[in-house]
């Protein structure tokens, strides 16, 4: 029981008990008092207790009904959901890498592969794989820098989806690349793939996966077209229409960046950027993304470009001719590359009648319902083609923003001129594997020679730079003197007039003390003048009163004189 059902019964004081009637008193007075009223009231609080706790379980078995009733429904075979990743367990592992999902003991089966390439997941993945770079003298790239990422990286980020939901574009990376040993811009392009597309699983096939892949799986087409092809370039586009028409998924050139996530739903069976160029002079503009493909398997515009690249291997004199339109194109993108998947693109499209507009296609592709023959169209693109404005996979993509110095080879000869019988044999792949060790080290001297030549370089060119250095500086020391020596010049020109200006403030202070003294002595001048006045005056008087006596004395001595 909790504490919420738990009615204190309250203790009556001295003063309550005062009031209680007495034994023998009426039984209707004391109701709900004494013995028998106390053992009510106990009754009707046990009542109480018992009804607030068995409403409280009723609720929670109705709770727990309506749960098992939704996880019932959700969980019926018609809308099967799939169990949510176990977070909490993932971290950053030995591989750099940030595991959503528990990285997984041994390569994971998704549903999209085939038998061969489970077998190869397996070989090529271990739990304790690492990747990054690190500084060493072995390398051909910028930098001094070497970098290693394993060959299968399993979705970091990886939900189970039920047998109804498996995504039309399997949710899966193909890149192929020459050597698993790669620069630190590469490096930097593949790990954008992996941060922003953690459900996805990485496939990276080195040349010799290629040759493995297309000798097991098309011997005929690996003997007869492949075993012809020397650039790497080539191969690579080849082998990238392949395993897209075998296994579907996304298959991306190794220069290429993410930044932001792939834009695929589930329901999408082809999803491209529209370009608004032709990769054959004076061509119809109009194509999809030759960079970055993301199809179903075994679709039928894929299916049509193999088609077309077979044909071009085994036909092409007339691709290799210097007299037509396309030789001022390259032989590479002109036999596996853009201008051919150009070529099929709009092939089919004047099989369906699309219109074009301005000598372009780019108005039928993003709206063939309103241009194109749909029942034709739809027999190349089926439903859920998803053809966008942007190229780059709508802008998700990004290319040639991190580049190593070392990338293909550059063959000046793509295609041999007979087939190699031989091609899938042992000894065949043992010595392409050792002449691709060859090149390796060849192209790690030759860095090497030229960080050594560039340092000579460097001394070489040292030499007349510090001369010219030790000339500048003794041509900056006269000029230190010459400037010095009119600074002292500028100096004692300004202390003269300092010291006039000086000399005039003082004559100026003189002068005007020289006024003060003269109207000073202007003023005493004055006063002196007015007591000489005065003394004149007073001397004028006294002779006056002396004759005024000297008549008065006279005037009595005549009266006397008269009496």
């Amino acid at each position: 029981m909790t504490s919420a059902s738990i009615i204190p019964f309250p203790i009556a004081s001295r003063a309550d008990r005062s009031r209680i009637p007495q034994k023998g008193m009426n039984k209707r007075k004391i109701a709900g008092t004494g013995r028998w009223g106390l053992l009510r009231w106990r009754g009707v609080i046990l009542f109480l207790a018992v009804a607030t706790a068995a409403t409280s379980l009723l609720s929670s078995i109705l709770s727990t009904t309506q749960l098992l009733r939704r996880t019932a429904s959700s969980s019926s075979p018609e809308r099967p959901v799939p169990p949510p990743p176990q977070l909490g367990h993932g971290g950053i592992e030995n591989d750099g890498l940030v595991w959503i999902t528990p990285k997984p003991g041994v390569a994971r089966q998704v549903g999209w592969e085939d038998e061969w390439m489970m077998d190869w997941k397996r070989r090529h993945y271990s739990p304790n794989q690492k990747m990054g770079c690190r500084m060493t003298s072995d390398t051909p790239y910028a930098g001094g820098r070497l970098c290693f990422v394993p060959a299968y990286i399993p979705a970091r980020l990886h939900v189970p989806d039920g047998e109804d939901e498996q995504p039309a574009i399997p949710r899966v990376i193909f890149v192929t690349l020459k050597e698993r040993r790669i620069g630190p811009g590469t490096h930097a392009s593949l790990m954008s793939l992996l941060h922003h597309n953690p459900e996805y699983e990485v496939v990276l096939f080195n040349d010799e996966d290629v040759d493995q892949f297309v000798c097991l799986l098309e011997r005929e087409f690996a003997l007869l077209e492949l075993s012809k092809v020397q650039a790497g370039t080539m191969r690579a586009d080849v082998w990238r229409l392949l395993v897209v028409q075998r296994y579907g998924g996304v298959s991306l050139e190794s220069d290429m960046s993410a930044i932001t996530k792939l834009p695929i739903r589930s329901d999408d069976t082809a999803v491209s950027g529209v370009g608004d160029w032709s990769h054959l002079p004076g061509r119809t503009r109009g194509s999809l993304e030759h960079q970055a493909m993301a199809f179903m398997p075994h679709h039928p515009f894929i299916t049509e470009a193999v088609k077309a690249t077979i044909r071009n291997l085994n036909d092409h004199a007339f691709l290799q001719r210097d007299d037509t339109p396309e030789a001022k194109a390259e032989d590479l993108m002109r036999l596996t590359g853009p201008a051919m998947y150009q070529g099929v693109l709009h092939d089919v499209l004047r099989l369906a009648r699309c219109q074009k507009k301005e000598n372009s296609y780019v108005a039928a592709l993003l709206e063939p319902e309103r241009h194109c023959d749909m029942k034709e169209f739809r027999k190349v693109f089926p439903e859920g083609a998803r053809l966008l404005r942007d190229v780059d996979l709508d802008g998700s993509l990004v290319r040639k923003v991190f580049r190593d110095r070392k990338g293909y080879d550059s063959i000046d000869a793509p295609l041999l001129e007979a087939w190699s019988p031989g091609f899938c044999s042992n000894n065949a792949f043992e010595h392409r594997a050792a002449e691709r060790e060859r090149l390796w080290k060849e192209n790690v001297n030759k860095v090497r020679q030229g960080a050594e030549d560039e340092k000579d370089l460097d001394m070489e060119l040292d030499r007349p730079i510090s001369l010219q250095k030790n000339v500048e500086e003794s041509h900056q020391a006269e000029d230190d003197d010459e400037l010095g020596a009119e600074l002292d010049r500028h100096i004692k020109l300004l202390k003269d007039i300092e010291e006039n200006k000086q000399g005039a403030e003082d004559d100026d202070e003189l002068s005007a003390e020289l006024d003060q003294n003269t109207e000073m002595l202007n003023g005493m001048g004055g006063n002196q003048q007015e007591t000489e006045d005065y003394d004149e005056l007073s001397n004028e008087l006294d002779r006056a009163m002396e004759l005024l006596n000297n008549m008065e004395k006279n005037r009595q001595g005549a009266e006397d004189d008269a009496s």
